[in-house]
């Protein structure tokens, strides 16, 4: 199955000198007890992340209690960037900005105490399936096994 997402550009602070940046997010929805939540997420696909990484209210929602913690580092390992997090195994679906829907996956997520960042990341969800960015196409297309 291949999920197509269309790149979205945003302003920082340094707009003015770099121009805008990009990025590409796809919108997941998680497994609960019994069922599926009605709620989509939006998660920002990060192959720089190591792992997924959500807020931890999410734990809530899907009605989990980890029983594992990692410490999370971001660029840098200084003390003060450190994040513990709480680390789940959980079932989730992605869709795509043309609402084609994955099969579930199962995948490990670090969740964190903060109003932080929604990332998909490397462990158990993009190592598993192809990337393919084409030059001028604004678009990141992922390959499902």
């Amino acid at each position: 199955m291949r999920l197509v997402f269309e790149e979205k550009a945003f302003p920082s602070s340094l707009s003015d000198h770099l121009g805008l940046f990009s990025q590409y997010q796809a919108k997941i929805r998680f497994r609960k007890l019994m069922g599926w939540d009605n709620f989509l997420y939006s998660f920002i696909i990060d192959t720089g992340a190591s792992i997924s990484y959500a807020p931890d209210f999410l734990l809530e929602v899907m009605n989990i209690t980890p029983n594992l913690e990692m410490i999370v580092e971001g660029i840098t390992n200084k003390e003060e960037c450190k994040v513990i997090t709480k680390v789940a195994q959980v079932g989730f679906v992605i869709i795509d900005d043309e609402n084609y829907t994955s099969r579930e996956i199962k995948a490990w997520f670090a969740f964190h105490p903060y109003n932080g960042p929604f990332l998909l990341g490397m462990k158990d969800v993009l190592e598993r399936i192809g990337i393919e960015k084409k030059q001028g196409k604004r678009q990141m297309i992922l390959d499902l096994p």
